[in-house]
């Protein structure tokens, strides 16, 4: 559709980053912005997924220990239900609504992310466009080239996981009431202690990939720089007809 064109959304972005003077400048904040709808819509899923996320087990627990022992079960039921067509309805409600509100939030995240690296490339194409001789002299074809594919594939990426840092912790500290409610405060405890002992180590893993992977993007700017370096060459040489 033409809203999604990539000069309609540079054009929309390039706006509303223009209006923000000083220190508050800020790309995150003109993306969002710019294009707030589809960000909106994928928050308005993330009660809908961690809910039937905490529900799930509880609705499944209750409907094994109803056909385990129906009497017993019976004695206590989840939240007065003493059917168990009726708890067997509730986890496909529960697993239904995960289904659908999870591909919705990641489907509006996806367009959302889509549009903001749409918009960020239509930028640095019109800046590159109006770069002057001193200006390109200062920056090799394989920078702009990492900037246009693989720095906007980061974002991309980064934006598709965004609403993780909401549903996360909730997700979490629901996990946490869970187990204590279950299996007692002490195991849950040993468990917890055992993620922030092994916290470090992944804090060290991902240093060290984003370590590899920032030397692999200067290894790529490099090899561009000398492949244009090659075929300058060449069509220096075969302008000048400097074969013989």
């Amino acid at each position: 559709p033409l809203k999604m064109q990539a000069d309609s959304v540079g054009n929309t972005f390039t706006s509303v980053f223009t209006r923000l003077h000083g220190k508050q400048r800020r790309m995150l904040q003109a993306l969002f912005v710019a294009f707030p709808r589809r960000f909106l819509q994928a928050a308005c899923f993330i009660p809908i997924t961690v809910g039937s996320q905490i529900l799930l087990p509880l609705v499944l627990k209750a409907l094994i220990f109803f056909l385990n022992d129906q009497d017993a079960y019976l004695a206590e039921p989840l939240w007065g239900i003493e059917s168990g067509w009726v708890l067997a309805a509730l986890i496909s409600v529960c697993v239904l609504s995960f289904t659908v509100a999870q591909n919705s939030m990641f489907l509006n995240l996806q367009l959302f992310s889509a549009t903001c690296r749409t918009s960020l490339l239509d930028v640095l194409y019109r800046k590159v466009l109006r770069l002057n001789e001193t200006a390109m002299q200062q920056s090799s074809l394989g920078e702009i080239l990492t900037l246009a594919s693989a720095d906007l594939d980061r974002i991309f990426l980064g934006f598709c996981q965004c609403l993780q840092i909401v549903s996360g912790p909730a997700l979490i500290v629901s996990c946490i009431i869970l187990f204590v409610l279950e299996i007692g405060f002490a195991p849950t405890a040993g468990g917890f202690v055992l993620l922030i002992v092994l916290l470090p180590l992944n804090i060290l893993v991902a240093r060290k990939v984003g370590d590899k992977r920032r030397r692999a993007l200067e290894l790529t700017d490099a090899r561009v720089r000398f492949m244009t370096d090659i075929l300058s060459g060449i069509r220096l040489v075969k302008f000048c007809a400097w074969e013989e």
